[in-house]
């Protein structure tokens, strides 16, 4: 009688077959600032640039693509992934490419507030996480496909290209003006809902 997704690929993959699907959108709390202090101090990140991916880092993530492009950057330029450990990664893991294993959910937003910037890596437009990266006001990478439906490369979001997020990362940090504009077209132009 009704179909109702939370994905805009998915919406227009209905509507090819001739069905009409609602789309609802992720929510994502207002985060409490004020709980973050006592676990900043204990999860300090202490690259010049950091990158924050949080959440599962299964294969079909595609999450060696964000650890592969930190090999190609400089040392104190450091990746701080959460979230349950997969021995196809642990190759990758080096001094600027950091898993902090499973951590409480206070941890890890003590972990978010200290990003430069926050990384999505699958190809999907309809990962929660989206919603509570955009909480925090911080320019976003993701993988170019899917995301698309949900951001506008290079005005709100930046999307890379085969997954080769290491000249995105570079663009961020030869450009100090780009980061806070992404930050100011995607806090004006993507609505994100508490769950209420």
């Amino acid at each position: 009688d009704a179909v109702v997704t939370l994905s805009y690929e998915l919406q227009k993959k209905g509507r090819r077959w001739g069905v009409d699907c609602h789309y609802i959108p992720n929510g994502a709390d207002p985060v409490d600032h004020s709980s973050l202090i006592t676990h900043r101090s204990s999860l300090k990140l202490n690259g010049t640039f950091n990158l924050v991916y949080t959440g599962d880092k299964a294969r079909w993530k595609r999450t060696d693509d964000i650890c592969r492009a930190m090999a190609k950057l400089p040392k104190d330029i450091k990746l701080y992934l959460t979230g349950q450990d997969y021995d196809y990664l642990k190759p990758y893991y080096s001094e600027n490419c950091i898993s902090l294993g499973w951590l409480t959910k206070e941890e890890q937003l003590a972990v978010m507030s200290q990003a430069d910037a926050l990384v999505v890596t699958s190809n999907q437009d309809c990962n929660a996480k989206l919603q509570e990266y955009l909480r925090w006001q911080k320019p976003i990478l993701g993988f170019d496909g899917e995301a698309n439906n949900f951001f506008r490369n290079g005005h709100n979001a930046l999307l890379a290209k085969d997954g080769d997020y290491a000249p995105l990362i570079a663009r961020l940090l030869e450009e100090p003006e780009l980061g806070p504009a992404l930050v100011k077209n995607a806090d004006a132009e993507i609505p994100v809902y508490t769950w209420a």
